[in-house]
């Protein structure tokens, strides 16, 4: 396996984590905040946060079952990024 390829199954490797980052991302920005909140986290927090739970829980997935693509592992990082979600957007505070 050259570089370009390594380098390739790296990216494909992480493009789910980011993609569900990203698309958290935007739907979040899209719905309503609450009256009283004091101040919103910053634009690009959720994202990093949702990106680097959802990679670690894509590593966890490959290192737990052996191989990538189960959809165990696709399951873990929807929960996890949507527990950061919930974490970072401080809805839990109520």
């Amino acid at each position: 396996m050259g570089p370009i390829d390594a380098l390739n199954h790296f990216v494909n490797f992480f493009a789910p984590a980011l993609f569900v980052a990203g698309a958290l991302w935007g739907v979040a920005r899209l719905l309503p905040r609450k009256a009283g909140k004091k101040k919103a986290p910053r634009a690009w927090l959720p994202f990093v946060v949702n990106a680097a739970v959802g990679s670690a829980a894509l590593v966890a997935g490959l290192l737990l079952f052996g191989r990538d693509g189960k959809m165990a592992s696709y399951g873990l990082l929807v929960v996890c990024c949507a527990l950061s979600q919930w974490l970072v957007s401080g809805e839990w505070k109520r």
